[in-house]
């Protein structure tokens, strides 16, 4: 790759010895002066990892083949529900999306096909706000969506090195394209450990991801700030252009059509100058390379792009933000001193909140990843997108549950207890499920073999078998709801 990091000496720049962008040597030039010329070491490289084997070897686990026969299942679910009431009563996967519905249907993605989506960005390796390396993935979406997602199961595709951002990254997309292109025109041979049989399988490229600067990348359009920028390809037009007011209820539907009529109209464009204007017209700016893919294993551009909901939430947190500081700016007929939602107009009240905001986040649960900090000191600098998210639309409207409080130790046995249930276990004697009850101070138990379908006069008279009968009614009583049947809430 050229060492400034411009494009990649791949496809039609293969026998270059300078890069096409900035003239630089591909050659490492202390190498190639110390020997003449003779011997020639690139003086800097990508790395390309191809997915074929990467999707080989989960099949060579048992487990992990039987996973990966989600999609299908779930596909069929879908599909005889379809048939049986004309209505899909669950949205929560793209197996109910109807462009993917629909390629199923078609026969395009067949039982033992490979449905996958590919994400790309740019990654900040140091504290530094440089990013300094780009990073795309394949996600295995025969996956079901609480595997696919996972650091074990996300297939790494490729890394570009920095500092400086790709100016041609279709160049160094190329490889794993082409591998791609070459696993749907040949087929993949896999070996399911689970059933221990061969067979071939297409891959079906299905989304194309990236956030909105990226997207460009996959979808050859001109961006978030061109006069028609949608990511959908509607013809609703940018934010940069003189436009009436739109309604937000009455959007219209992404063109695949028009996108299609205005490609060919991009590229048959006789010069230079007549490109330029069509682009402004079309908001395209030259043909995607994931058009290389065969047209019956990939849903088509526009319907494969898909939106920017990460920056939505940044938007929306600066828009909301602004208009609670009273620093937007507004008309000359307006007068802020009359919003009456502008309620961190007072610097000292702005700076209290963020305090709030810090000391709120003890009483965060640590699953919620990156609690948000103070966001009065750190706003302009270094504020995360989650952050923002959770502060926006996470936050509570209520005051803090605070801290958890360590149990009080009791004074004699069995006056403190726990009950919980062990469930769905194997069946012994027709028993399925234990209710366990535990003396907090002497961490003695009883365990009572029970049903998983247990009802709660059940459930009261063996606490009065086991446990009333012998110690007594206790004081306190410790539950977890989220578990419990409700009969014991």
């Amino acid at each position: 790759m050229c060492p400034n990091s411009c494009a990649a000496f791949t496809g039609p720049y293969f026998k270059l010895e300078e890069c096409p962008l900035c003239g630089a040597s591909r050659w490492n030039q202390e190498r190639l002066q110390g020997t003449n010329g003779q011997s020639k070491v690139p003086a800097k490289r990508f790395t390309t990892i191809p997915l074929g084997p990467q999707v080989q070897a989960l099949y060579r686990n048992p487990d992990q083949a039987c996973h990966m026969r989600y999609l299908h299942e779930r596909t069929q679910e879908i599909i005889a529900e379809l048939r049986r009431t004309g209505s899909i009563s669950l949205v929560n996967d793209i197996a109910a999306g109807w462009d993917y519905l629909g390629a199923v249907l078609d026969g395009d993605i067949k039982e033992d096909d490979i449905v996958i989506m590919v994400s790309l960005d740019s990654a900040q390796l140091y504290e530094s706000k440089q990013s300094d390396c780009w990073i795309y993935i394949w996600i295995i979406l025969n996956l079901a969506p609480n595997k696919r997602y996972k650091k074990v199961h996300v297939c790494p595709g490729g890394f570009i090195l920095g500092p400086n951002k790709p100016k041609n990254i279709d160049s160094f997309l190329f490889v794993g394209l082409h591998h791609i292109a070459a696993l749907q025109r040949e087929g993949l041979h896999i070996w399911d450990a689970s059933q221990d049989h061969m067979f071939l399988s297409d891959l079906y490229l299905l989304f194309t991801m990236a956030d909105g600067p990226s997207l460009v990348c996959w979808d050859g359009m001109v961006g978030h700030s061109g006069k028609n920028s949608c990511r959908v390809y509607c013809p609703t037009p940018g934010r940069c252009s003189d436009h009436p007011d739109i309604d937000v209820f009455q959007l219209p539907l992404g063109s695949s059509g028009d996108y299609a009529h205005n490609l060919a109209c991009l590229v048959s464009a006789p010069s230079q100058w007549q490109w330029d204007i069509r682009k402004t017209e079309t908001g395209i700016t030259k043909p995607p390379l994931i058009l290389g893919l065969s047209p019956a294993r990939l849903l088509r551009v526009p319907l494969c792009m898909t939106t920017d909901l990460m920056h939505l939430t940044g938007n929306l947190s600066d828009l909301l933000i602004s208009l609670w500081r009273g620093t937007m700016e507004c008309g000359c007929m307006d007068d802020k001193n009359l919003w009456d939602w502008a309620i961190f107009c007072d610097e000292d009240l702005w700076t209290a909140h963020g305090q709030a905001v810090e000391n709120a986040r003890m009483s965060i649960p640590g699953s919620f990843d990156r609690k948000p900090r103070n966001i009065t000191d750190k706003i302009n600098t270094d504020y995360k997108t989650w952050e923002f998210h959770l502060y926006i639309f996470k936050a509570p409207r209520h005051r803090p549950y605070g801290l958890l409080k360590q149990l009080p130790i009791p004074a004699c046995p069995w006056h403190f207890i726990s009950m919980d249930f062990i469930k769905q276990l194997p069946s012994s004697n027709g028993f399925t499920s234990i209710l366990i009850i535990v003396n907090h101070l002497l961490k003695q138990g009883i365990f009572i073999p029970t049903y998983d379908t247990i009802t709660s006069p059940e459930i009261a008279k063996l606490f009065v078998v086991h446990m009333f009968s012998k110690h007594g009614v206790p004081s306190h009583v410790t539950v977890e709801v989220a578990r419990a049947p409700g009969a014991i809430r």
